[in-house]
């Protein structure tokens, strides 16, 4: 896409934020390194071993993905802790495709909490110049309200005892950083700044950001199609509402499973082990939704009642 449309636009070379890559890259290295040293699987490790149902497992692992997401990305808290997640459901004999789903969901929501969370947070981040301190204090009702719906939504696991050993974790040989991603990311700024710059697409863009909860709900909605990365750096070259379009784009990681990145990569683990399977599908999609319409709705009384 980046290609095509600078065959109808020139693209710029300034389009692409470096500091955004570099700061990206870092922190892929960062977490890197504590994704190859399992240094999450430990710590689950330790927090899941005197568990004994489905239900106390979902409590743990939401709250700890949803944690582990803030810290070091939600993509990574997933990479991390999905595999385990599979590894105890086939000891313990249980499906785990509903705790994976909320799972995801959680990582997600914790992500929110921080710039390092997710790729669209850090460039808000640097894109608005946002105070350390004013960041940190944007998103916690959210992350709160997110968490605690999460919570409810593991109680349909089931409470039937189980009995299994958590396995253990193991150092692997080093990999290499996804410079891929960083290409991708790098594509993303060329390809948003060229249709930025169409006409038909300023006229609507200027129109999905005239108003605060106009640009909140807009950001949400267009995730669903386009991923919230993208959203957000399309957004930010029509608004200067970055509290609400940073609200917008992470409650925009729920709904469809196209919508994070984060959605796909537990989908990728899941179906690997399981095959692919349409109720994986169905069933994230139903209950993501539904997160969707409740976060939206979250965000629009927060805006009204109370503002950011």
């Amino acid at each position: 896409m980046a290609l095509i449309t600078s065959i109808i636009i020139p693209p710029r070379i300034e389009s692409i934020d470096w500091r955004v890559i570099a700061e990206l890259l870092s922190l892929m290295i960062v977490v890197q390194a504590l994704k190859e040293y399992k240094v999450l699987e430990k710590i689950a490790t330790i927090s899941l071993s005197n568990l004994r149902s489905a239900r106390s497992i979902g409590s743990v692992i939401v709250i700890l993905t949803a944690f582990m997401g803030a810290l070091i990305t939600n993509d990574v808290a997933l990479i991390a802790l999905v595999p385990l997640t599979m590894t105890i459901a086939e000891k313990a004999k249980f499906e785990p495709v509903w705790i994976v789903i909320i799972q995801s969901q959680a990582a997600n929501i914790g992500s929110a909490l921080t710039p390092i969370g997710n790729p669209q947070n850090l460039f808000l981040f640097e894109k608005y110049e946002i105070g350390i301190w004013e960041f940190g204090s944007l998103m916690p009702p959210f992350v709160v309200f997110g968490v605690c719906w999460t919570l409810v939504m593991n109680l349909l696991n089931t409470k039937r005892k189980i009995v299994f050993d958590v396995p253990s974790s193991e150092i692997r040989e080093p990999q290499k950083i996804d410079y891929f991603l960083l290409g991708t990311f790098l594509l993303f700024f060329v390809f948003i700044d060229n249709i930025s710059r169409m006409e038909i697409i300023a006229t609507m863009m200027k129109s999905a950001t005239n108003g605060e909860i106009r640009t909140m709900t807009s950001s949400a909605l267009l995730s669903q199609f386009i991923s919230n990365v993208p959203a957000a750096i399309l957004f930010s070259s029509f608004t200067g509402s970055y509290k609400e379009l940073l609200l917008g784009v992470n409650i925009g990681g729920s709904g469809k499973i196209i919508a994070s990145l984060a959605n796909l990569i537990a989908y990728r683990i899941y179906v690997k082990e399981k095959g692919r399977t349409l109720k994986y599908i169905a069933v994230f999609t139903a209950s993501s939704s539904i997160t969707l319409i409740l976060s939206i709705v979250f965000g629009y009384l927060r805006l009204k009642l109370t503002g950011l």
